[in-house]
């Protein structure tokens, strides 16, 4: 049978001297239905505790004990924080600051990831690990390193850096200074080893000397993953590796480090029950409308996304509370179980936890656990329990693809290039993430699964793409893009997309850049509101002039922050135009034929109400292909109907499609209209033959058979 994991992050390495303790923890595990633990993340103090004197026989105690208990081990290579001794007497494996100051030892991930020395003792432990556990049934997954972040700005990181600067511009230094505009303030370099990392008491100011700084960095940690990996196929061939990623963290190009993995895998930390404005504990903040589900959403969406509509690995979350937070709140009743299965329903083939007991010291020693540092069960505890039951029930989940209507793309360097730009606007409300959230958002509220993919991702299993705010769009995935619609595609490009070529150059021939032409619109300036101002748009014909029976629309709605000025040709048909300012009368919204499929543009960050309006009417008009919308009716106009805080998710499974309903808040809510009969309810229960009463932080799932199609453009195939 095919199984969720069910696991957690363990560190017997600090309960070596309480053996009992270790027992102990092994059979809780076992009464909580843990199936799979992690181990030696952070313990290679324990493994060689003295420069080539390994101690690996505590470890595979831990994993032979465990698998007694049928818990798998998903083992980690120990390359996240490294042993005093070896920082001692190997210094240069430190990281550099940005100042120069080396750094002393401490804290983990503190490590050079060029250093020779540094990756030479990672290959000989990890080798050690891979040798000795090679064809051990109990280990199904390798865990390399943890969390992989951070930048060294060494000598040999500069010199490595400016080896990669001569291969990315083809040895030619004239080269580079054209492409990163360096006549600007005088800094046009005449030498290679003028060159140096950015830092914000040096250069900083070159935008495509900080571009290609931030993609060497990301190709050196996957230069380094690809190393340890490297040492692990010396002895264990079979056994597929991962990395933990973190979220939306942008300081590494996650789609580099996919590639170098068999499974994606990664961490979310929400901060649910917050008020909103507050951090959301996934580099965002929480909506106005106090939403978190919204943003949780997204971050499953972008993992799924990574993994090609493929099973993730949910690698860590808190049963609990974090430590790191600003408010340290506990998760309430339900919320653990509705979270979790929000992650399975978001396409996790696991919920896995930092971590099972609380450590009594360090610095993550108020850190959410499965049990306290004492060892009791408590409340925690039996929702995990409780969630081992559940994920049991739905154990014909794993394993299976992910099928999805429409894919928003989220692109790393895109990020970058905004997030350091001097202008257009510098309040802090650029706002790319939230600008592609917004739009996975509403295209959920028209009954759509979406996918939050990287610029690379084959985007022909979809119907719709959104690129939103995405700055710097290739020739190559523009390309790619057309390509879609001519086939029937529908594309919706949004205000600040395509602005930036590879070097954060303007683009040569305007923006959005390779897309202008086929669109027959261009930007010609861009105006930035104030926070509180905004525009009128008014849709033209009233809506009606979008056709196919689209119903007709209410005005006004508004426009905020970002207004473009276009031009439009011929083959462009105004939707909608601005309603106020100089620029009264002037294309808001533009709809393009290209193919058998349409282009869309944005030229406007619009209120709430308006993109809704706007992504009804993209989706109403769109071609759903051979297979239909993944979600069929009645069960698409129910959720399109559904109101906050009410949230819906689908997975198929080999029975049918599963549909999850979700009330992420404290209070009780009663849903009426609901298609078909309950298979699992959580905190909830039916209060009628189509009526359920969900509870504060309780969930419903359903079964709708047949199983959806996987929908490649133009075909149809299970």
């Amino acid at each position: 049978m095919r199984t969720i994991l069910h696991g957690t992050d363990y560190y017997p390495e600090q309960w070596l001297d309480q053996p009992q303790v270790i027992e102990d923890d092994l059979a809780l595990m076992r009464d909580a239905g843990i199936n799979a633990v992690t181990l030696g993340v952070f313990a290679w103090s324990h493994l060689e505790p003295a420069e080539g004197h390994y101690q690996l026989d505590w470890l595979e105690d831990v994993i032979r004990r465990a698998g007694d208990r049928d818990i798998k081990t998903v083992l980690a290579t120990p390359s996240g924080a490294r042993p005093p001794w070896m920082a001692r007497r190997y210094p240069e494996i430190l990281r550099t600051l940005a100042d120069g100051r080396r750094a002393r030892f401490g804290g983990r991930h503190n490590h050079c990831p060029t250093s020779s020395v540094f990756r030479e003792k990672v290959r000989a432990m990890n080798e050690q690990l891979a040798s000795r556990f090679s064809g051990c049934s109990e280990v199904i997954l390798w865990h390399v390193s943890n969390e992989y972040q951070g930048t060294c700005f060494c000598e040999s990181c500069a010199r490595a850096f400016r080896l990669w600067l001569r291969a990315e511009h083809q040895d030619d230094l004239d080269l580079l200074n054209r492409r990163w505009w360096s006549s600007f303030w005088s800094h046009r370099y005449s030498d290679w080893e003028e060159i140096e990392p950015p830092t914000p008491h040096g250069e900083y100011q070159l935008h495509a000397q900080v571009i290609d700084w931030k993609r060497f960095v990301s190709h050196q940690i996957a230069d380094f993953a690809r190393y340890e990996i490297a040492a692990i196929r010396r002895h264990d061939t079979g056994t597929p590796t991962t990395v933990n990623l973190m979220g939306l963290h942008a300081s590494l190009n996650a789609a580099e480090l996919v590639a170098v993995v068999d499974r994606v895998s990664g961490d979310i930390y929400p901060t649910w029950g917050l008020p909103p404005g507050s951090d959301d504990g996934m580099l965002h903040t929480i909506p106005e409308s106090g939403d978190l589900f919204r943003n949780y959403a997204f971050s499953l969406a972008y993992y799924r996304g990574l993994s090609g509509g493929q099973p993730w690995l949910l690698m860590e979350s808190t049963p609990g509370t974090t430590n790191w937070h600003q408010v340290g709140r506990l998760k309430r009743p339900g919320a653990h179980v509705l979270s979790s299965l929000a992650a399975v329903a978001g396409g996790a083939d696991s919920v896995q936890y930092f971590q099972w007991r609380q450590g009594r010291g360090g610095w993550e020693q108020f850190h959410g656990s499965v049990i306290d540092h004492r060892g009791r069960k408590g409340r925690t505890f039996d929702e995990v329990a409780e969630l081992s039951g559940i994920l049991n029930q739905l154990h014909d989940l794993a394993g299976l693809s992910g099928v999805a209507d429409a894919a928003v793309i989220l692109d790393t360097p895109s990020r970058w290039m905004i997030n350091q730009a001097s202008g257009p606007r510098n309040d802090g409300r650029r706002g790319e993430i939230e600008t592609a959230m917004r739009h996975v958002d509403s295209l959920t509220r028209q009954g759509l699964t979406v996918d939050v993919v990287p610029s690379e991702a084959d985007v022909n299993r979809f119907s719709i793409v959104v690129l939103p705010m995405v700055a710097e769009l290739g020739e190559e995935t523009a390309r790619r893009l057309l390509r879609f619609v001519e086939a029937g595609g529908t594309l919706l490009v949004t205000y600040f997309s395509g602005v930036f070529d590879r070097w954060q150059r303007l683009a040569e021939d305007g923006y959005p850049a390779w897309l202008n032409k086929a669109m027959a619109v261009s930007v010609v300036e861009l105006d930035q509101l104030a926070v509180g101002e905004t525009v009128p748009i008014r849709w033209v014909g009233n809506g009606s002039a979008v056709g196919n029976g689209t119903a007709e629309k209410p005005n006004p709605v508004f426009a905020r922050e970002y207004c473009e000025i276009v031009e439009t040709g011929g083959a462009a048909q105004t939707v909608a135009v601005y309603g106020g300012q100089f620029y009264a009368g002037s294309p808001a919204i533009t709809r393009t034929t290209v193919g058998k499929g349409t282009i869309w543009y944005e030229a406007c960050r619009l209120d709430d109400t308006g993109l809704d309006q706007l992504v009804e009417t993209v989706v109403d008009t769109s071609d759903p292909g051979a297979g239909g919308w993944v979600l069929p009716e009645p069960w698409r106009g129910f959720v399109r109907s559904l109101q906050l805080p009410l949230r819906w998710m689908a997975r198929r499974a080999d029975s049918g499609l599963l549909v999850f309903l979700f009330n992420p808040v404290d209070a009780p809510c009663t849903v009426t209209g609901i298609p078909s009969s309950p298979m699992l309810l959580c905190r909830a229960e039916t209060v009628g033959t189509d009526a359920v009463r969900i509870n504060g932080w309780g969930s419903a799932v359903y079964r709708e058979a047949p199983p959806p199609a996987t929908r490649i453009r133009g075909q149809s195939m299970h």
